[in-house]
């Protein structure tokens, strides 16, 4: 195996993006021989991608630069599977996605990553992406700050992320028994999630991470941001949805974050871990169900949660006041009296399953209090009257 780093860039039919890529790559200073550069064609590649990628090779001489070309289409999930095998020949990998773009920070934070979290076994992977968006719930992320450059996540980056062999082989062991599985029997995973296409690689990360109690390591400070440009396999028009700052450079070399009991962790559904509250006199832990994303079965597992679905029986109701939304927890001095307050502390067994009605009035809540700007929503209130003209009728 060879004490290096491999920056593999998968591509097939967006040379624009691979170019942009390149040129943000060739931007960088390579000042030893760490790093490799890997351009991995899919097979059926345009003619323009495989000039483009002809061309990077030939005139790009400060590190070594090979090109795969392959006659067979392995298809994304394949071929992802392909660039994470690679760590059996280089001490790591980074894949870089062709439309991402990277930060002038990217070779600190890469070296200085794998060699804090190198032999770490709750660690299953290093994302280079900051995400300021839920897939999930289609609404606004924002992680509490913890004073450190990081924190720790139980969902799979795949807009730039890094595996050590070690990661990726134990990932390998699980996924050679487990990639057969239906997803959407579980009940422990987003819904979303289980139902994305087979083509997704991440989906199965995602769940091995949640199946062995592991995570990635997420920057505060993104190293990499998503163009999401149309031509993908799963984003055929496009979208600056998944855009984020990436900063020009550190004023100081990442301080990374100890993975212990007191580590700032999120769960597959992105919500804050190990909160509480007082319950009955009683400081409890408490689940969070902010995104309201958590099937029933799964916060049945639970006695309490703080969650945006309905409850037969609240406890108490939450106001929205601060940012990140766990903050709301964290800060809370006493419970609103407000019954239209969004979020309510509840005894698990008695919430339900919302209405398409009320899920749209919470998330539109949650959307008006999540952005940093004033949100009206003109088919919100139509849908409401409408509904209240029913009710009344």
């Amino acid at each position: 195996m060879k004490n290096k780093c491999a920056i593999i860039i998968p591509a097939f039919s967006r040379a624009k993006s691979l170019e942009r890529l390149l040129k943000s790559l060739s931007s960088l200073d390579f000042t030893d021989d760490y790093f490799e550069i890997i351009i991995s064609l899919d097979g059926g590649a345009s003619d323009d991608v495989l000039l483009v990628a002809d061309n990077f090779k030939r005139n790009f001489e400060i590190i070594d630069v090979s090109v795969i070309k392959r006659t067979k289409n392995l298809g994304l999930r394949n071929h992802i599977l392909w660039c994470g095998d690679l760590t059996e020949k280089y001490n790591s990998v980074v894949i870089l996605e062709d439309d991402l773009v990277i930060s002038k920070n990217f070779i600190l934070y890469i070296k200085n990553a794998i060699s804090k979290y190198k032999g770490v076994t709750d660690i299953a992977g290093i994302s280079l992406y900051s995400p300021k968006y839920n897939e999930y719930a289609n609404l606004p992320f924002e992680a509490c700050e913890n004073g450190y450059s990081n924190y720790f996540m139980k969902v799979a980056s795949s807009w730039g992320q890094i595996w050590t062999f070690e990661q990726w082989s134990e990932f390998k062991k699980w996924y050679t028994s487990n990639s057969m599985f239906n997803l959407q029997d579980r009940h422990d995973i987003p819904v979303q999630l289980a139902n994305w296409p087979s083509s997704s690689w991440k989906k199965y990360y995602s769940t091995y991470l949640v199946d062995t109690n592991k995570y990635f390591v997420y920057p505060y400070s993104s190293i990499s941001s998503n163009c999401a440009d149309s031509g993908g396999t799963h984003n055929t028009t496009g979208t600056s949805i998944l855009q984020v700052p990436i900063p020009e450079q550190f004023n100081s070399l990442p301080d990374f974050q100890d993975f212990n009991e007191n580590a700032t962790c999120y769960d597959q559904f992105m919500e804050r871990e190990q909160c509480s509250l007082e319950v009955n006199g009683k400081i409890t832990p408490v689940e969070l169900d902010i995104y309201g994303l958590k099937p029933i079965n799964y916060l049945q597992l639970f006695d309490y949660t703080v969650t945006s679905k309905y409850s037969s029986d609240p406890l108490s109701k939450i106001k929205l006041m601060f940012k990140p939304i766990e903050n709301n927890i964290s800060f809370l001095t006493e419970y609103s009296q407000d019954n239209n307050e969004v979020l309510s502390l509840s005894n698990s067994k008695h919430i339900y399953e919302p209405t398409w009605f009320s899920l749209r009035v919470s998330r539109f809540k949650l959307a008006r209090f999540l952005n940093y700007v004033v949100i009206t929503n003109k088919s919100y209130y139509v849908f409401l009257m409408l509904h209240i003209l029913k009710v009344f009728k």
